[in-house]
């Protein structure tokens, strides 16, 4: 069946659409079918390889421990893929997976970088940002640390994310007080 699959995909993931997509992703998770076989779809054509890693994301809306397997993976090519998405993808799984331990280390100082940096898009930044307020509720993270980046981030002239980022600086004081409460 994974053989099958994945010369549907090979012949016509480059032209799909979301709903194309959705319904692999569906297929692949109720199926079982191993991530890891569809792997090399990452190193064919251009749009099949693209589109393969939104439908990775598909996947992980759907069951991320599917994509857990290969995150290892896919961590290490986030930067020699040459979809100008990938960085927004990868912080995207991390954030959907809940980041795996064996990246705990690496994962968190990328996530940190693409949440501070002046170049990252908006939504990398965005995942990036709920990553790591998962990670600090979980106390993966520090509170202290987070919080400047909030801060900064805050103050972005993306009215709409700097508002999402206060959202999250507000709810990330809320957790500081209830801990402070309980000591």
């Amino acid at each position: 069946m994974a053989t099958q699959l994945l010369d549907q995909l090979r012949t016509s993931l480059a032209k799909s659409n979301s709903i194309n997509r959705k319904d692999w992703a569906r297929r692949i998770v109720d199926q079982e079918t191993p991530l890891p076989g569809l792997m090399v779809l990452l190193h064919g054509e251009y749009n099949t390889a693209q589109r393969f890693t939104w439908l990775i994301g598909d996947v992980c809306e759907l069951d991320s421990a599917v994509v857990a397997e290969c995150l290892p993976l896919l961590f290490e090519l986030r930067n020699t893929m040459p979809f100008p998405g990938m960085p927004r993808s990868v912080a995207k799984w991390l954030w959907l997976t809940n980041v795996p331990q064996e990246l705990e280390v690496e994962a968190i100082e990328q996530l940190f970088d693409w949440l501070s940096g002046d170049r990252t898009s908006i939504s990398c930044k965005s995942y990036s940002a709920k990553a790591l307020f998962d990670l600090a509720l979980q106390n993966r993270v520090s509170i202290d640390r987070l919080t400047r980046v909030l801060i900064n981030q805050a103050a972005n002239s993306n009215r709409a994310y700097g508002m999402r980022m206060q959202k999250l600086l507000e709810r990330l004081e809320h957790q500081r007080h209830k801990v402070d409460e309980r000591h």
